[in-house]
């Protein structure tokens, strides 16, 4: 396997499964709980979507349980076989607004120890000014200033709405006032369709960002 892809945080993310053709040459190592890691292979397998071949046949996707707040647990990662000398993807998607500015400063500290020139790092953030609830413990207007230091270079960083747009192309985006539903549901049912957030809302709440290791 010629790549690495390190998903911190992997709770029940399914590229594995529906990115299987894309990462068939990558070595996947979720990184989470043992417990949170048991039960979504139980969950996975229940579901018609068996980690076994994954896990114990191919050996491509690595199982890692730690606890990330615990000094050493990337121990754990290289003896599952991650090669600090080979560059790799690490993906914190959900995974920053819920760790202090101490805990997110320490993981990312051992990301850079551990990450070889050419590595990138892509992740999602919550921006300050947006919808917060108490589980939130972290907020940036943007995260490069907190990389840089560490040996990240931005290649890109952007709200929810401009990666939005460049994925669906010349699609019309959904403004404040527009409801689901409307057009093709009526009466109460289309009363109860949820308010889809106009942009400027959304550009409150997350940032996705890329960042490379020099």
């Amino acid at each position: 396997l010629r790549r690495q892809l390190v998903t911190v945080g992997a709770g029940l993310d399914s590229r594995p499964f529906r990115m299987r053709d894309a990462l068939q040459d990558t070595a996947i190592f979720e990184v989470d709980f043992p417990g949170m890691l048991a039960a979504k292979r139980r969950l996975f397998s229940a579901s018609g979507f068996d980690y076994d071949e994954l896990l114990h046949t191919q050996k491509q996707v690595r199982h890692v349980g730690v606890d990330l707040s615990l000094e050493g647990w990337h121990e754990a990662l290289t003896a599952q076989g991650f090669d600090s000398a080979t560059p790799a993807l690490w993906l914190l998607e959900g995974l920053t607004g819920y760790l202090t500015e101490a805990e997110l400063l320490s993981l990312l500290g051992v990301i850079s120890r551990l990450s070889a020139p050419s590595s990138r790092l892509a992740a999602t953030w919550l921006a300050p000014g947006g919808e917060q609830l108490t589980m939130h413990r972290f907020v940036t207007q943007n995260p490069s200033p907190m990389l840089l230091p560490l040996g990240w270079e931005e290649v890109q960083v952007q709200t929810l709405p401009q990666a939005a747009s460049s994925l669906r192309g010349d699609a019309p985006a959904l403004r404040g006032g527009e409801r689901a539903g409307e057009g093709g549901r009526g009466g109460e049912e289309g009363a109860k369709s949820a308010d889809i957030p106009d942009e400027d809302e959304l550009n409150g709440r997350y940032l996705l960002s890329c960042h490379e290791k020099r």
